[in-house]
């Protein structure tokens, strides 16, 4: 059994269970207590479940805040490579809007010989773009979030009505069976704006986010038409896109 479909099965028990111990874990995956514990510290750095004195529970999650440099930091690897997949569909002359986001910033690099119509509330985003040559960049109106390195407002979405793009990209604080999640009232409401006038939405969020909240949801899955991830998706949620008709692509396959 791979690895992450260990954790996502200890994920299922712990929900189905409201909580384990450490020898039922082992007892019902046929795995060592050890190889439970390193699980369980894996699942937790990962938001995923709370240990408990001799197991887990699960809690019901909200994803934690990062401030930017905090969370351009986190899982690295894993964002290039959903950036390196997210680029794949992106066509000289396409337009887009890029969220907020330390995954969506990874994308950049891998349009450095493309030209696109770039329209952002990221001022991250903006640079980056600027930093490849990239002479079609918009940066929409609005209030500056110096710590998460955003714009939001009114302002912010009375412009984003004005355009209609090929593509939305957006990264997400957390992805569960019933939609997206962000940190903020405001920069969700751009999110919504941004999916309502976009051809395709596409979500890109590694391992980590699947399973939480945020204190601000977005939108339905329904509402998605690509998600693009690092690893397979545990059943209960990829179940959900399934049947939203969300097409699921995982980097490397």
């Amino acid at each position: 059994m791979l690895i992450a479909e260990r954790l996502d099965k200890i994920v299922a028990f712990l929900n189905d269970h409201n909580g384990a111990t450490i020898k039922e874990l082992a007892d019902q995956l046929n795995v060592s207590k050890d190889t439970i514990r390193r699980d369980l510290m894996r699942l937790e750095k990962d938001h995923r479940i709370e240990r408990t004195f001799g197991g887990a529970v699960i809690h019901d999650v909200k994803a934690p805040a990062f401030q930017y440099k905090k969370r351009h930091k986190m899982h690295m690897e894993e964002k290039n490579e959903i950036g390196k997949k997210a680029a794949e569909l992106v066509r000289n002359g396409d337009s887009a809007f890029f969220g907020s986001s330390s995954t969506v910033d990874a994308i950049i690099p891998f349009l450095k010989d493309l030209r696109l119509d770039v329209i952002t509330n990221s001022m991250t985003v903006a640079q980056g773009f600027a930093n490849i040559g990239n002479d079609s960049i918009y940066i929409l109106p609005g209030n500056i979030k110096r710590k998460h390195m955003r714009i939001v407002g009114s302002d912010t979405i009375d412009k984003i009505n004005s355009f209609f793009t090929d593509y939305v990209f957006l990264g997400v604080i957390g992805c569960d069976a019933y939609g997206i999640y962000t940190s903020t009232v405001e920069e969700g409401n751009v999110n919504k704006a941004m999916i309502a006038h976009a051809q395709k939405v596409v979500v890109l969020a590694d391992h980590s986010k699947f399973g939480l909240k945020g204190h601000y949801f977005i939108s339905g899955l329904d509402k998605i038409d690509i998600l693009i991830t690092d690893r397979e998706v545990d059943y209960e949620i990829e179940k959900a896109l399934r049947e939203a008709d969300v097409e699921i692509l995982i980097c490397n396959k």
